[in-house]
């Protein structure tokens, strides 16, 4: 993550919990839109009811084996779209290069995003 001062990351927080969306505390506060996305996802993880319901959560499932865990997708973790195409073209490119409609492929099958990356499954 960016290095934000004490101060601007709690400005930036703070424009966030008064409801602004990412883009906009970006343009206001000239920060990069993923460490504005950063800096959310701490907020959200650190949320005193949301830690609250993460730990009772914890404590009804922790006799869960591994095959009950095998079941389980975290959706904060990845993005899943299984039975159908939603549609999205994706396009590989180098850092710094532009879009260019040509090097599209809208994708058949199914398609797994996660924070490293995109698998196909045909």
């Amino acid at each position: 993550m960016s290095r934000l001062s004490e101060v601007d990351r709690h400005r930036a927080l703070g424009l966030l919990q008064a409801g602004l969306p990412i883009g906009e505390v970006s343009l206001r506060m000239n920060i990069n839109r993923t460490t504005i996305f950063k800096l959310r996802k701490r907020l959200h993880e650190t949320d005193t009811r949301h830690r609250h319901q993460r730990t009772l959560w914890a404590h009804e499932h922790a006799a869960w084996d591994r095959i009950q865990w095998r079941s389980v997708v975290f959706s904060d973790e990845s993005r899943f779209c299984i039975g159908h195409a939603d549609g999205r073209v994706l396009v590989w490119r180098r850092n710094g290069e532009r879009y260019q409609a040509d090097l599209g492929n809208t994708t058949g099958g199914w398609c797994i995003f996660d924070d490293v990356g995109c698998y196909l499954l045909q």
